[in-house]
């Protein structure tokens, strides 16, 4: 489904949701649906540019809470929500030069 964002990491309830019109970080991720572990101040959202390279956004979700309009981001189709347990920095690589689809990537542990 297009008009969805996924949720995942530390939360109650992880899963696909439907992205309603205007929808804001904060709607999606009221402070009772993280788990106690989870770190509210750093919370990433994936999503894909136009030219489908990938985009990693860092989000304090206590800020979002708190009213800072511009913590609190307005989220897009197919965006996917990360809550991380502990404070880690974004593992990702980024292609550039003549290949099909250069951008940020993340890299997966393993």
């Amino acid at each position: 489904m297009y008009n969805t964002v996924k949720v995942e990491g530390a939360v109650k309830y992880p899963g696909a949701y439907e992205l309603k019109p205007m929808m804001r970080i904060s709607q999606l991720l009221p402070e009772e649906k993280l788990l106690p572990e989870a770190q509210a101040e750093r919370v990433e959202i994936a999503r894909r540019r136009a030219d489908l390279s990938l985009e990693i956004v860092a989000v304090n979700l206590k800020k979002a809470w708190s009213g800072d309009a511009d913590a609190d981001l307005l989220l897009k189709p197919l965006d996917e929500v990360t809550v991380r347990t502990e404070l880690k920095a974004a593992r990702t690589i980024t292609l550039t030069g003549q290949i099909v689809r250069p951008g940020v990537y993340p890299v997966a542990e393993g």
